[in-house]
């Protein structure tokens, strides 16, 4: 900031440290026991002669066109004795100047009544002898007023880039977080869901083997339906817990795979064969299209699994009278698999919903059963085989479309 400024003090040192102007310098401080001002330099003058022979030269040559320009010449004690000034008037504050020996040679500014100086102060030698100090002065108020709008600038511009830094890094971290208190809130309802699953077989269970301990010495054909209720509880809890370990084995980095290749076409087929009889029985249709061959690579029982879970959902959600199809095409590098049914369909926020795990529809879904792992299930099979699952709205009509897209070969 004051780099120029101070090679221009520098240079007017250099201009008035010839010896002859030392010896001029030595008379005159010897000669004088008051300060004397000449303002301004009267070339006239013998002192001022002489002083303006040197200092309007380094002034003209190393400070230009400042016009806050002094030089003070100062006793070996420190006290002001002379002073040579641009100033059209007596700068009052040269009374109030203080000396220190200990900052010689190195240029400080100094603020004396509203005016900011740069001051270089240095020593007068005659030979080896010290007859005094001198000091150059140049004003730098337009600098001071520089470095403060640029302190000030800096300060300000640094406030608010903490600012815009704490709330970057807010939102950041927040948005950083957000997948974590998902999959954190997915996992707690995952747990609540569970069990309440577990709760109720086990409250069934536990009631049933209470009545029947209420009479040991009964026949047991006499507590049949206990039994009964006993065991299918027992069976369902062991299809949870099995329906649990394959989501758990699914969730996996790198999922199990027996990889085979296999005709898709033919799997589908039998599969609706055998759905179709079931819901002939309750007065729906099942009808399967698709072309003569498709050869898959991927794991045949999941496949077969999948498969089973969209039928059984389609079967469970329509009523006698509607008609469920289900097709298989290929294009490109994938095999898509499609069915469609003209049941009591699904809303936008169940289809968003219906993978999570334990979720549940609205009534008319919910009345019909199940433990809600179907589709989360299904969604775990088609993701180990690096496809997708979409479920919506028939696209015409009423009911429910499920659109699985698989790759040809997988792996």
């Amino acid at each position: 900031m004051f780099s120029s400024v101070d090679k221009r003090l520098y240079s007017v040192r250099d201009s008035i440290s010839e010896p002859g102007d030392l010896g001029f310098f030595a008379s005159s401080i010897g000669g004088q026991d008051a300060f004397e001002f000449s303002p301004p330099i009267d070339e006239d003058s013998e002192l001022d002669g002489k002083l303006s022979k040197v200092l309007l030269e380094a002034a003209d040559n190393s400070i230009g066109e400042n016009p806050l320009f002094i030089f003070t010449i100062r006793d070996v004690d420190g006290r002001l004795v002379n002073a040579v000034s641009m100033y059209s008037s007596y700068p009052r504050f040269l009374d109030q100047t203080s000396f220190n020996t200990a900052s010689l040679e190195v240029p400080e500014v100094r603020f004396y009544d509203g005016v900011s100086l740069r001051v270089l102060s240095f020593k007068l030698e005659s030979g080896s002898d010290l007859v005094g100090y001198a000091e150059v002065m140049a004003g730098v108020d337009s600098e001071v007023s520089i470095l403060h709008i640029f302190t000030k600038t800096m300060i300000i511009g640094f406030t608010v880039a903490l600012v815009l830094a704490a709330c970057l890094s807010f939102f950041l971290s927040k948005r950083a977080v957000r997948p974590l208190t998902h999959a954190w809130r997915k996992q707690a309802d995952f747990v609540q869901n569970a069990s309440h699953e577990l709760k109720t077989p086990l409250a069934v269970i536990k009631a049933s083997q209470e009545l029947l301990l209420e009479k040991p010495n009964d026949r047991i054909i006499d507590h049949f339906e206990n039994i009964v209720a006993t065991v299918e509880e027992s069976d369902r809890l062991a299809r949870l817990a099995e329906d649990l370990l394959s989501l758990t084995a699914l969730d996996s980095d790198e999922p199990q795979l027996d990889r085979s290749s296999f005709d898709l076409v033919e799997v589908l087929g039998s599969m609706t064969t055998a759905y179709s009889e079931y819901a002939s029985l309750q007065g729906k249709q099942i009808a399967f299209s698709g072309p003569d061959s498709i050869v898959l690579c991927a794991d045949l029982d999941k496949i077969r699994q999948l498969a089973a879970i969209v039928l059984d959902n389609a079967v469970k959600y329509t009523e006698p009278g509607d008609r469920i199809e289900v097709s298989t095409y290929s294009g490109g590098r994938n095999v898509y698999i499609e069915v469609r049914d003209t049941g009591i369909g699904i809303s936008a926020e169940d289809a968003h919903n219906a993978f999570d795990r334990f979720y549940r529809a609205d009534k008319a879904r919910a009345s019909q059963g199940g433990r809600g792992l179907g589709l989360a299930m299904a969604k775990a099979i088609v993701q180990a085989h690096d496809g997708c699952i979409e479920i919506g709205g028939n696209l015409v009509g009423r009911g429910t479309r499920v659109l699985i897209t698989l790759p040809h070969r997988v792996g």
